[in-house]
């Protein structure tokens, strides 16, 4: 934006996975300042500082990702007794968690669609890592790309483009169908 640069959030712990909202005036972000991961919200000049999640035993969130309309944020956690990693949506103002997936699979890095109905993200259910999306209200997942993903952002005009496992560079995209790498490197 051309700001000059800023300490918006301060803390004497690590926060990660710092997240703008679509207007640019909130950060979605995780934190440890309650003395266990949580998700955490504030304004962009790190005021009204709200925290989000309140997961028993502590656990770990991270991933968040703004719906369009900057009501909701979706996210990942492994929770503290589990072995997988699931999605989950919150109110961006606060409100009760909602489980998005709770199965045995690692599902990671949500994005949502413009429209707010599908989450996309990275899942393992099929032994690699593939790009999957499932309706934002909850529902059977349903794979994407069949070549690997993991990563995948939605874009302003609604193309999902996504990184695939270390092993294989580059930014793909997927082309009604196809899977079209479009960067070699990243």
């Amino acid at each position: 934006s051309g700001d000059a640069t800023y300490r918006a959030i301060a803390s004497t712990f690590a926060d990660t996975d710092m997240r703008f909202s679509p207007d640019g005036t909130r950060v979605a972000f995780n934190s440890r300042r309650s003395g266990y991961s949580a998700l955490w919200v504030s304004n962009r000049d790190g005021s009204r500082v709200t925290q989000l999640t309140h997961f028993e035993g502590g656990g770990r969130v991270g991933s968040p990702s703004w719906s369009a309309d900057g009501k909701r944020i979706a996210f990942d956690a492994i929770l503290t007794g589990t072995s997988s990693w699931n999605l989950h949506i919150v109110a961006a103002d606060g409100g009760p968690v909602e489980p998005l997936t709770s199965d045995d699979f690692r599902n990671v890095r949500p994005s949502w669609s413009l429209d707010g109905r599908w989450i996309y993200f990275g899942s393992h259910r099929t032994g690699d890592w593939q790009i999957w999306r499932t309706p934002s209200v909850g529902g059977t997942p349903e794979q994407i790309t069949r070549g690997g993903g993991l990563d995948p952002i939605v874009s302003r005009d609604g193309r999902i483009y996504y990184a695939k496992a270390p092993e294989e560079q580059g930014i793909w995209e997927v082309r009604g169908g196809e899977e079209v790498q479009i960067v070699p490197r990243g």
